[in-house]
């Protein structure tokens, strides 16, 4: 299948980002930044989901090529195997794993191979793919955390033919890819004491600098103990800052040797589907507290 190089769908999708975001502005000077300092994590937040998306933005379109080199659709003849290895090899990364199903809900081919254990396996339950093969559209499922760490989103979309939909194509989105390479457009890093931990609408934790506690639940009262208002605040605006109190929580168990110390956190809250968002905060330690500790929602 034809497909743009990925520097000219970075190019692309950056210049429309930049004239929605730039639009007219009369003051083409600097913007100092806030002096508020969990105003300025949140900058840092703003500038981290940014990036994230946009990088989402290329497997989207990459999708919407794809169901077009599908149809008419035979899901294992040579032409389907190459739309999705070209998903896959030509995503910089981006995309782990692809497949198709059809109409029925049912995976008929993937990539790579060691995918193959899901073909003939009904998907219909899925509330994405139900959906995507109801009418045409793009469509994600939640965040999903494999037993060997990685953290993917199953991405969807309608193959249509003569106007109907006859079946669905899917792209793994590599959540480890697009949080390492927005990592480098903020101004620090996990080691310089400054954190990026990501919740899930479900309360999940996708990302946090300490690896033990990715995959648990804020909500889960019995590992966390009573709802924070921290975790209040994340889930109820989607964009915020402030000064809180947080503990560390590791893996020992919730509380255990925590020690509590006041951070600034700035966050912003992004819907990625209608049904589904992220949440990307910031962390810095307040110098002027007297305790340190390590840091957890």
């Amino acid at each position: 299948m034809t497909m743009l190089s990925d520097g000219k769908r970075i190019l692309l999708l950056l210049a429309v980002s930049m004239l929605l975001v730039g639009g007219c502005n009369d003051n083409d000077g600097p913007i100092d930044p806030p002096s508020d300092p969990a105003e300025a994590l949140k900058a840092q937040a703003i500038v981290f989901d940014s990036q994230f998306f946009l990088q989402i933005d290329v497997v989207r379109t990459d999708l919407n090529l794809a169901q077009l080199s599908l149809s008419p659709f035979n899901p294992l003849v040579e032409r389907t195997e190459q739309t999705l290895s070209s998903l896959v090899n030509g995503s910089a990364s981006r995309v782990w794993w692809s497949g198709v199903i059809d109409a029925e809900g049912f995976v008929r081919n993937v990539f790579p191979d060691s995918m193959e254990r899901f073909v003939d396996v009904n998907r219909i339950e899925i509330p994405a793919v139900d959906s995507v093969l109801r009418e045409e559209r793009i469509d994600a499922g939640p965040v999903i955390i494999q037993e060997d760490g990685r953290r993917a989103i199953d991405y969807y979309r309608s193959i249509m033919d003569q106007g109907n939909v006859v079946g669905a194509v899917f792209a793994g989105l590599a959540l480890d890819t697009l949080i390492d390479r927005s990592m480098t457009y903020i101004d620090f890093s996990d080691s310089t004491g400054y954190h990026l931990f990501m919740l899930d609408d479900l309360g999940q934790i996708v990302h946090d600098y300490d690896p033990t506690l990715i995959g648990l639940n804020v909500y889960d009262t019995e590992r966390f103990g009573e709802i924070t208002p921290l975790v209040e605040d994340l889930y109820a605006n989607t964009e915020g800052s402030g000064r809180y109190t947080l503990v560390d929580l590791g893996a020992g168990g919730a509380g255990e040797n925590g020690i509590e110390g006041e951070y600034y956190i700035g966050w912003i809250r992004r819907e990625y589907l209608e049904d589904h968002f992220l949440i990307f905060a910031i962390t810095q330690l307040d110098e002027a507290s007297n305790q340190k500790m390590n840091r957890q929602p």
